[in-house]
Parts: structure tokens; C-alpha cells; sequence
């Protein structure tokens, strides 16, 4: 497993994201994208939301995660495949 942040501080997503020593990024070194837009520091624990293998998905914590899900899930039906 990469090594943590020195600073022990989350970082605020820009897109791209921060690989530790390994070359990966993990979502628990940074805030939740959702909760940050609403003024709060929540710590992430997932990428969520992008199948694009060239791309990183935005980190969310699991809250929001549940939430997203729920709201796909409505969108879905609510939208049958034709």
C-alpha cells in the first residue's frame, strides 16, 4: 500500500487527483466533492460515478454515494430503456 499524505491533510479534488508513492490514487486522501460544494469537510472513502477507464471518477464519502445511487436508481425508472 502507497504511503499517506506527510501532512496528514486531505486535499480538495481538481480532476486529476494525487498518486501516492505506489502510483495510485486512494479517495480517502481527499474530501467528498458533494459535501465540499456545500461547505463541509467530509473525508471521501470512494470513487463514484465515471466508467471511463482513462479518466478518474470524482471521491465521494458514503453518504453520498447512497445518495447518488438512490437518485440513479429513481432516474432509471423513471426512464425505461425504449
Amino acid at each position: 500500500m502507497g504511503q499517506k499524505n506527510i501532512e496528514n491533510k486531505l486535499l480538495l479534488w481538481d480532476g486529476i487527483g494525487v498518486p501516492r508513492d505506489d502510483k495510485k490514487i486512494y479517495a480517502e486522501d481527499y474530501y467528498c466533492v458533494r459535501c465540499q460544494g456545500d461547505g463541509k469537510e467530509i473525508p471521501a472513502e470512494s470513487f463514484y460515478g465515471l466508467n471511463d477507464p482513462d479518466a478518474t471518477s470524482p471521491p465521494y464519502c458514503k453518504s453520498c454515494v447512497k445518495e447518488l445511487e438512490i437518485e440513479y436508481w429513481i432516474y432509471v425508472s423513471e426512464h425505461p430503456f425504449k
